[in-house]
C-alpha cells in the first residue's frame, strides 16, 4: 500500500512538467506560424524553419494574447514539476514567472527605458544579444498583462487540482518501503 501511495505521488510532478511540456511545444508551434516578422522569434527564426500551417490564423481574437498566456502557463507548470514542495512554493514559482513575464511585457511599452537598462556586454553574448531588439521590436498591449496574469494564475490552479486528486501535497512524503 506505501509503495502505491509513493507512485502515484509521483505522477503530480510528471502531470506537471508533461503538461508544461506540450504546452511549450504548442507555443513554439503558434510563433513558428505566424508571419515573419510578426513576432520577435520569427524575425530571427530562418523561414525555412516556418511551418506551413497558418496555426496562428486558426485562433481568430486569441492569436495576440495566447502567447502571452502560454509562456508563463508552461513554465509555471514545469518549474512546479520539478521544484515545487509545498503550496508556498508552488506559489512562488508562478509569482515569479508572472513578474518575469511582466516586466518583459512592460519592457516593450517602455523600450527605451528598458534597453537603458541593459548592459553594453550583452551585445556579446549569445542569446543576450536580442534583449535590445526583443523591446524594441516588440509590442506592447495591455490584453498580453492579462494573459500573463491569467496563466500564472491558471497553472497554479492546474498543480492545485492536480494535487488534490492526487491526495498528496509534496509537504508530507510518503515513506517508501
Amino acid at each position: 500500500m506505501r509503495r502505491q501511495s509513493g507512485l502515484r505521488s509521483l505522477t503530480s510532478p510528471i502531470i506537471l512538467v508533461s503538461s508544461g511540456l506540450v504546452a511549450l511545444a504548442f507555443g513554439t508551434a503558434l510563433y513558428l506560424s505566424s508571419g515573419a516578422g510578426e513576432t520577435y522569434l520569427r524575425s530571427v527564426t530562418p523561414a525555412w524553419i516556418g511551418l506551413s500551417f497558418d496555426l496562428a490564423g486558426l485562433l481568430g481574437p486569441l492569436r495576440g494574447p495566447l502567447p502571452a498566456f502560454i509562456h508563463p502557463f508552461a513554465f509555471s507548470l514545469i518549474g512546479m514539476g520539478l521544484f515545487a514542495r509545498t503550496r508556498r512554493s508552488r506559489i512562488a514559482i508562478c509569482a515569479a514567472f508572472a513578474i518575469m513575464n511582466l516586466c518583459f511585457e512592460l519592457g516593450q511599452g517602455y523600450a527605451e527605458i528598458a534597453c537603458r537598462m541593459i548592459p553594453d556586454w550583452f551585445q556579446s553574448v549569445f542569446i543576450l544579444e536580442n534583449a535590445k531588439p526583443f523591446f524594441i521590436q516588440g509590442r506592447f498591449s495591455f490584453s498580453d498583462l492579462a494573459a500573463v496574469t491569467i496563466g500564472s494564475a491558471a497553472a497554479l490552479m492546474f498543480a492545485e487540482k492536480i494535487k488534490q486528486e492526487r491526495g498528496y501535497d509534496n509537504e508530507c512524503p510518503p515513506q517508501m518501503g
